[in-house]
């Protein structure tokens, strides 16, 4: 967690952050570049400026604390960025990084915390839904708000078609362990061209399914990388409820993370987990898997099919699961909500 207490004759920051990246929204006038300002004064010991920042609880020196405003050319922030680790790093939206060609990757490669201060949310970083913030003041006392929340649906109930944006293993997870159920197929063809099923369009397959018919549909996306189309999800929804359509949503961390959850695992990760290695909780839980389990994304291991048993399987001598694996406890959580027309062995 990323702590930032920043303080003034005019205002003070209480500011908590998790995991990599972050972003701040807010119109003119809302503060967000503000906390730039006084950031840079409290580097510079300006204006009677005081404050801490901290990460995981321990507070850090100035000399891992960056804003990047609009002051210094563009050489200087990307040379910057490539040569500080473990830092945090405050982007003004008005920045020249953000001309650089390759800005998107010397983010992802980048082992430092960000916080950006924008309107939006870049589609070419995968930001959590719930690494999206506000400010909120309360007379001197400026705070973060979430600006998008997780749906936390508890019951899934009568469900007829899945939607996912996973085109592999979570996407075959849903087909062979619910059988019952017509599941979304790995690619969509749109005007003559064959597209693989991805987050980004998300929302318009959505949409496309509605108007071709689908109801009761279930929504699987992961939380974890998703926060900049939600806006654009949550439109197609309004358009859902207009038209009657019931659709429920599933909005875990991702694939992974509900794997890593089972209890042969028994791990739980979330966005503060992933500290400034991992871009996103996805990417952590893909990470663990294959040390456990030599983890493909691409294809579901056999061991979670719960219409498989564990002796058809080529590794089955050499497993250091098939003791503690119990194949009905595969199918877990608010997942047993769902009303398969099915059993689930």
């Amino acid at each position: 967690m990323l702590e930032i207490n920043l303080e003034n004759r005019k205002f003070k920051f209480y500011l908590k952050f998790y995991g990599k990246l972050n972003f701040i929204f807010g119109d003119s006038g809302g503060h967000k570049s503000y906390l730039a300002e006084v950031a840079l004064n409290y580097l510079d010991g300006l204006h009677r400026t005081k404050g801490s920042f901290k990460i995981d609880g321990k507070e850090i020196g100035q000399d891992r604390i960056l804003v990047f405003d609009n002051k210094n050319n563009l050489d200087t922030y990307v040379f910057k960025l490539k040569n500080i680790h473990n830092c945090i790093v405050i982007i003004d939206e008005f920045c020249k990084i953000h001309k650089e060609k390759s800005f998107g990757q010397l983010i992802m490669e980048s082992e430092n915390y960000f916080i950006f201060i924008s309107r939006k949310v870049y589609g070419f970083l995968p930001v959590n839904v719930q690494s999206v913030y506000s400010l909120s003041r309360n007379g001197k006392l400026i705070t973060n708000i979430n600006v998008y929340r997780k749906f936390n649906e508890k019951y899934l109930g009568d469900i007829k078609y899945i939607l996912t944006e996973d085109s592999s293993s979570g996407r075959q997870f849903f087909a062979r362990n619910f059988p019952g159920i017509e599941v979304c197929s790995s690619s969509i063809n749109e005007n003559g061209k064959k597209h693989t099923r991805d987050n980004s369009q998300l929302h318009n397959y959505l949409l496309n399914d509605i108007n071709n018919g689908k109801d009761n549909i279930l929504v699987v996306y992961d939380s974890s990388a998703n926060a900049s189309f939600y806006p654009l999800f949550l439109e197609i929804l309004m358009i859902c409820r207009k038209k009657h359509k019931t659709v429920k949503i599933l909005d875990w961390e991702s694939f992974e993370a509900y794997l890593l959850a089972l209890p042969v695992f028994n791990e739980v990760y979330d966005v503060d987990d992933t500290r400034c290695q991992f871009n996103s909780v996805e990417l952590l839980c893909e990470s663990r898997l294959r040390e456990l389990i030599n983890y493909k994304k691409s294809s579901l291991p056999v061991c979670f099919n719960s219409m498989v048993s564990c002796d058809s399987c080529t590794n089955f001598y050499n497993c250091k699961l098939k003791a503690k694996l119990d194949k009905s406890g595969i199918v877990s959580g608010i997942l047993k909500t769902i009303n398969n027309n099915k059993k689930v062995i």
